[in-house]
């Protein structure tokens, strides 16, 4: 890309926006949206003539310490109870929200957020799938897209491995920085190595995305 293309760019998102982590983003926001709106809204997008595919966020807000950037949701927390009891409300929520959608209608993409998805064991996340499987209706393997955002210092090389053996092919990696003296400016030290190794491992099982969350101007 050179300077001519990247000028309107500059040009057309110059000014100040909310984060975006979600659409519509936190700045368009009402309390008149309300569960009745919510339910008008899930229903009467199924009455394209063609089942529209549907796309499924899931939030894990619990981390096991605090990074100083962070503005995400999120519960700080050692409690493995936490995680298993958040997930049994987070079960009778998908079958509520599953009933609005009409049987047909495909996921072809399912993102675990954070907070620290993996926070939760690697069992809990494949009960985790299991439920969505019974709630919706999946995609083929080959057709569905499963991202998941992943703390390296929360998992093991075994751990990414069987994540991939699930059926997950997208990994986010929160690495951040890698000078320790940032690492340490954020409360999030990790070992350099470790993270080579999980990325070695999940290349080695030939998952689709790797990506890694960066910090910039830190220094």
């Amino acid at each position: 890309m050179n300077i001519e293309e990247i000028q309107p760019l500059l040009e057309k998102y110059q000014g100040r926006g909310p984060r975006y982590t979600s659409y519509p983003s936190a700045a368009s926001f009402s309390d008149a949206f309300s569960d009745v709106s919510y339910r008008e809204y899930a229903q009467a997008s199924n009455q394209h003539p063609l089942p529209a595919p549907l796309s499924l966020y899931i939030h894990i807000p619990f981390c096991r310490s605090l990074c100083y950037y962070c503005a995400c949701n999120k519960v700080v927390t050692h409690s493995a109870d936490a995680g298993q009891q958040y997930l049994d409300y987070l079960y009778k929520e998908m079958t509520m929200h599953a009933e609005l959608y009409a049987a047909d209608r495909c996921v072809e993409q399912l993102h675990l957020g954070g907070g620290t998805p993996t926070f939760l064991r690697p069992d809990q996340l494949e009960e985790l799938l299991q439920t969505v499987a019974q709630c919706f209706h999946l995609g083929l393997p080959k057709q569905l897209e499963l991202a998941i955002e992943i703390d390296p210092r929360t998992v093991s090389v075994d751990d990414v491995t069987r994540l991939a053996n699930m059926g997950f092919n997208r990994f986010s990696l929160g690495i951040q920085d890698t000078n320790p003296e940032v690492q340490r400016a954020i409360n999030r030290e990790q070992s350099m190595g470790h993270i080579a190794a999980i990325v070695k491992a999940l290349r080695a099982c030939q998952v689709s995305s790797i990506a890694m969350d960066l910090l910039l101007s830190m220094i």
